[in-house]
């Protein structure tokens, strides 16, 4: 240990000096728990002498897996459950060479075990030379942490410490539950930590996935499987005993902090607590209340936006997949959050949860019936909030005319993209809409007759809805369901995406400036499709695609700057439309024919369109950000923060090294009157190489 000490973790504790860990709450760029719990309104800001401690605290933060294993390391004397350390079979391993007397020629025994001790040669691992100082032109390539260093969400509480005096009293309040009870007391520091790092081994050796011919090579069920058999490498009389909650405490982590470039993704994970919960349901089950009782009550005012969302999108996916199979006083708990009008984390969550089962359901009712019995008043909040209200002009108005005859000419005639755009442009309908006030008339007409086959599935959605809560046996037309008008919005947008560009470049040559229509224009499809979050990215996602609005338009829509209309209202999780621009990033489409240009100028402008957003967005924010002074952070500006810290760290793994300037994006967050929300963004930039 004395050597350990000296030549291991002497030199790893001088280097962890300098460490700056990506899950430093606050400023770490993925993060899965904020600085401090963000105001909800429903608790006192806490006292300086408080956030004083915090602060002092922070610097031995436990943060990742690559900390704690430090930690571990140091306390590696003390006893561990977990048998492998214990058992070191290599100890006992030799090979013994002897001489044949009729050949007179030594031979070489193969290796057995002798319990005697083994020494290791690395002469023929030429790599390994090289790494510890030998010549040669050996160089390692630059590697991502991902799937190497994971983020600690000890949802369970920490570990027991025999030092503390209130280990007892905690003993009694568990004593009902005998497995929990076992995982909190039984379970040290190292055997956490070597669980935890088995699992993660586990499930990355056996993700599935499809191969080449694509049949698909393993599944969530063996993967559960092999979580199950780990308690086998644990010693004691009952090492299964508490293991429910290791494993589930582990997953819960990965669930907080997956993303869509993780290397284990959200799905695999959900799948896999899934099939944990079917194999042993009487284990899992009250493992998984447990940790969402403690979720809901201790973490979420704490968790960054991006891990709350996992969380919404992990139970949704869970309830379905098991009929919908909770315990009704968590509903009846959860409730008055969710009703709230007031914007909180806990009620975020509820109806984040409520919206996912919606839009992943072909009949709604069943969410109703079989998840919302005792709770129907929930029904209200499954259409996400929003303030972009849909437009309804006068019948006989100019506007609605308008907008009938546009519907004739797609829906009814199919016309030609260069007639419709003719009879846009023309005399016209410029002579109706002369005594009309308002801007961008033209394309917000056409961008709403596009999307319009939306509001039929609403309609089909609210009857059903409607019809459960009557607790009647009529049928509901589910004819709008076996047509999937989703499909025809978007080719309706492909064809006539050219008249679009069109329209939206003639108006602008009246209007000024045509990034503020393509963001209106974004707004009029949101107040159609904003009750289905998912259906509102697909076309968002399909515009971007042709070309008919860029990342600067998405991110004014998003960031609710929307010129003499603006009114500060950010779209709900902004950051995932965000992404999609910048992933699809291009420039802006001309109403004409352009010029074919090689890879090279593709891939500049590329890279320019989306240093443009970048640096649109960090400024916006900011501008956000600064209209509120107070130390402690409100849901928006959280909202306003996280979301930008997921947009750069997203943006830097799209980039090259050489083309990612983060310390340009630190410096647009200067000159906003030192808020204390903007000095934490600045933070967190600076800090993003780490």
């Amino acid at each position: 240990q004395d050597s350990i000490d000296e030549w291991i973790l002497k030199p790893i504790e001088t280097l962890f000096q300098g460490y700056k860990s990506a899950f430093t709450p606050g400023t770490g760029m993925t993060s899965i728990l904020l600085k401090g719990e963000q105001d909800d309104g429903d608790v006192d800001n806490d006292d300086d002498e408080e956030e004083e401690e915090d602060e002092e605290e922070e610097s031995g933060q436990v943060c990742d897996s690559l900390q704690d294993l430090l930690r571990v390391a140091r306390k590696f004397r003390e006893p561990t459950r977990f048998a492998l350390p214990l058992d070191s079979p290599w100890k006992g391993l030799t090979r013994r060479t002897v001489p044949n007397p009729e050949s007179g020629e030594t031979e070489t025994n193969p290796v057995t075990f002798t319990e005697e001790a083994m020494y290791l040669s690395v002469s023929d691992f030429r790599s390994l030379r090289y790494l510890v100082g030998g010549e040669g032109d050996f160089a390692m390539a630059p590697f991502t942490l991902d799937g190497v260093v994971f983020g600690r969400l000890p949802i369970f509480g920490p570990p027991p410490d025999p030092d503390d005096d209130d280990e007892e009293e905690m003993e009694e309040g568990l004593a009902k539950n005998e497995s929990f009870q076992a995982f909190r007391t039984g379970f040290s520091l190292l055997d956490r930590f070597f669980v935890s790092e088995t699992l993660r081994d586990c499930l990355i050796s056996h993700e599935s996935f499809v191969n080449p011919t694509g049949l698909q090579q393993g599944n969530a069920k063996s993967v559960a499987e092999e979580l199950l058999s780990i308690c086998h490498v644990f010693s004691g009389e009952d090492p299964s005993k508490g293991m429910e909650y290791a494993i589930v405490e582990t997953l819960f982590g990965l669930v907080a902090q997956s993303r869509e470039e993780s290397v284990l993704k959200h799905v695999f994970v959900s799948r896999v607590l899934l099939e944990l919960t079917r194999l042993h349901p009487q284990l899992f089950s009250p493992a998984i209340a447990v940790a969402m009782t403690n979720l809901f009550g201790d973490y979420l005012p704490a968790l960054v936006p991006t891990a709350r969302d996992n969380f919404s999108r992990w139970f949704a996916f869970h309830l379905i997949n098991t009929d919908y199979q909770w315990p009704s006083a968590y509903w009846e708990v959860w409730q008055p959050y969710a009703l709230s009008p007031k914007q909180s984390s806990r009620g975020d969550f509820v109806r984040r949860a409520l919206q996912i089962m919606v839009e992943n359901v072909s009949d709604p009712s069943a969410v109703v019936n079989e998840c919302l019995s005792n709770s129907k008043s929930l029904t209200s909040e499954f259409f996400p909030r929003t303030s972009a209200s849909p437009v309804e002009h006068p019948e006989g108005s100019p506007l609605h005319s308008l907008e009938a005859e546009i519907s004739r000419r797609i829906w009814d005639q199919n016309e030609e993209p260069a007639l419709l755009l003719e009879f846009l442009l023309g005399d016209e309908v410029a002579n109706a809409l002369s005594t009309v006030e308002g801007n961008w008339l033209k394309s917000q007409c056409l961008i709403r007759v596009l999307v319009s086959p939306a509001t039929k599935i609403l309609k089909t959605m609210k009857d059903a809805i409607d019809a459960s809560d009557k607790d009647d046996d009529q049928m509901t037309d589910d004819t709008a369901q076996s047509k999937d008008f989703y499909m025809t919005i978007l080719d309706s947008i492909a064809r006539y995406s050219s008249t679009l560009i069109a329209v939206l470049a003639k108006e602008a040559e009246i209007c000024g400036d045509i990034f503020q229509g393509g963001a209106i224009a974004l707004r009029q499809v949101e107040a159609v499709t904003f009750f289905n979050a998912s259906m509102l990215q697909g076309i968002i996602s399909c515009l971007l695609n042709h070309s008919v609005v860029n990342g600067v338009m998405v991110g004014r829509w998003i960031l609710g700057d929307l010129g003499e209309s603006s009114s500060g209202y950010v779209v709900s999780r902004w950051w995932v439309f965000a992404l999609d621009a910048i992933r699809q990033a291009s420039p802006l489409a001309q109403a004409t024919d352009g010029m074919v240009v090689d890879g090279n100028a593709a891939e500049s402008s590329v890279l320019a369109a989306r240093n443009d957003m970048l640096k649109y967005l960090v400024t916006r924010v900011c501008a956000l950000l600064a209209t509120k002074n107070e130390k402690r952070l409100d849901p928006m500006q959280v909202d306003l923060v996280e979301g930008m810290k997921t947009v750069a760290t997203t943006t830097m793994s799209l980039m090259k090294p050489e083309e990612s300037n983060i310390s340009a994006l630190a410096d647009l967050c200067t000159g906003f009157g030192g808020s204390p929300a903007v000095e934490l963004l600045k933070s967190s930039l600076v800090h993003c190489h780490y």
